[in-house]
């Protein structure tokens, strides 16, 4: 109005400053209902909307369905819990997707840290989580910082499976339609 240039309205609290905000695909398991809503919560402060279930069965329902980049799993689940599901995605996950998944855990000693990296997750958090620890171990997966790049390998990696699966067919074609040395064939 009077000829200065206007300021930009500052981003809202729910916009996020990184460019992988609402491209990650993230699911939060945790039995304790309020648990997994504050963490919910948390996520969409910064910038991530992310889907919640409540144990490690309804984790492997959701993973059949879809891929996730970032899991993050509570350690205390009844059935199956959180070290588990993990060995269990692992023994499950193919060759063109790797869920990162984040231990999130009231237990905080070294030796449940070095557990839950055994059973093949990827990095832990303490409870009660703060945005900025949520953020931090986010910044931390592959997929944040290339989550296009992570798709176009996923896609990349299921073509080749494919076209080596295609050629290994079409070797056993070939080699079942060569006459064996010795074989007499009709005339």
């Amino acid at each position: 109005m009077n000829g200065e240039p206007v300021p930009p309205l500052p981003p809202k609290e729910t916009e996020s400053m990184n460019p992988s905000a609402g491209t990650l695909r993230i699911l939060v398991a945790d039995d304790n209902p309020v648990n997994r809503k504050v963490v919910l919560g948390l996520l969409k402060k910064i910038g991530y909307d992310a889907e919640g279930v409540e144990d490690g069965r309804q984790v492997l329902e959701a993973l059949a369905c879809r891929n996730y980049d970032i899991i993050f799993m509570d350690c205390q689940m009844p059935g199956l819990n959180g070290c588990e599901t993990a060995a269990e995605i692992r023994r499950r996950e193919n060759t063109a997707h790797r869920s990162w998944i984040i231990a999130l855990t009231a237990n905080s000693l070294a030796r449940d840290r070095e557990a839950c990296l055994a059973s093949g997750m990827d990095d832990y958090v303490a409870k009660p989580a703060s945005s900025e620890v949520l953020a931090t171990a986010i910044a931390r997966c592959p997929a944040f910082r290339n989550p296009t790049a992570t798709r176009e390998a996923e896609k990349a990696i299921r073509f080749m499976q494919e076209a080596s699966r295609r050629l290994r067919q079409r070797r056993r074609d070939f080699l079942a339609s060569v006459p064996r040395p010795g074989s007499c064939e009709p005339s």
